[in-house]
């Protein structure tokens, strides 16, 4: 019983899951935040979003990168996620 009630709650848990973390409510004329670790195929569609005009300002996010990064001219996630 108690196994069946366990797996319950993990299936009911993963099923919640996706409507609970993929909540897309934009607010129009605001900021519009990218990570600058995402691919370039996403940020891509950030640039495209944002020339949509409902957004105000674009704002790139990301934390340093760890030491011996293959592109040295860039320190953060962030900036590299700009220069893109």
């Amino acid at each position: 019983m108690l196994l069946f009630v366990v797996a319950a709650l993990v299936v009911f848990s993963i099923r919640g899951a996706y409507s609970f973390l993929a909540v897309n409510d934009p607010v129009e004329d605001g900021a519009l935040v990218v990570e600058g670790w995402l691919p370039d195929y996403a940020l891509q569609e950030a640039i495209t979003e944002f020339g949509r005009g409902h957004h105000s300002r674009i704002f790139v996010t990301g934390g340093p990168f760890e030491s011996g990064a293959p592109l040295p001219e860039y320190r953060t996630f962030a900036e590299l996620g700009a220069a893109t």
